[in-house]
């Protein structure tokens, strides 16, 4: 019996291991596009190119992708188990999920280069308003990948969008401590 609940316990140790990868690392997230991509090679170099990243990563990924069941191995060859993820607080804590995100940020901006699209916008509003548009980008998100997928577009593309209040609510409305 203690063996089984000490098995049990690396078992979860190891599959929270890998879920913590999938959700903090580029790499792991990347392959999982990839895998959708019409002219996907389940060769490890093939990813390893397209993504600028060693074999030994993509193998990582790989592997750590099939066993969360998030991609399946089926005729020499990877395949997607959902068309569409979008990780919010229902599936992960919000302490897990901006984990995750303070992880993946610095990633994504570190691939930026002159030629990609970014923006830092400052500006008004509150949890009300953010409650509102937020949903909004996540759609427009969807959006894009569906009509990429009808395209039959290939190129993997990474979005960091964070909501930080910087003002003190105490001095807000002309107020001061």
């Amino acid at each position: 019996m203690e063996l089984q609940n000490t098995t049990n316990t690396i078992q979860q140790d190891a599959k929270n291991f890998q879920t913590n990868q999938w959700l903090g690392n580029w790499i792991w997230r990347s392959v999982q596009c990839l895998v959708e991509c019409p002219d996907f090679n389940a060769s490890p170099k093939w990813s390893s190119q397209k993504l600028n990243v060693s074999v030994d990563k993509i193998v990582e990924a790989f592997e750590g992708l099939e066993s969360l069941g998030l991609i399946k191995k089926e005729n020499n060859t990877y395949k997607p188990v959902f068309n569409w993820m979008q990780v919010t607080p229902i599936q992960t804590t919000k302490a897990e999920l901006l984990d995750s995100h303070t992880k993946l940020a610095p990633q994504i901006l570190s691939n930026l280069t002159t030629n990609d699209k970014f923006t830092v916008q400052f500006f008004r509003g509150n949890d009300a308003l953010l409650s509102k548009y937020t949903p909004k980008f996540i759609e427009l998100y969807k959006q894009m990948n569906e009509e990429a997928e009808k395209l039959g577009l290939t190129e993997i593309i990474a979005s960091e969008i964070s909501f930080a209040k910087l003002t003190n609510k105490a001095v807000l409305n002309g107020g001061v401590q």
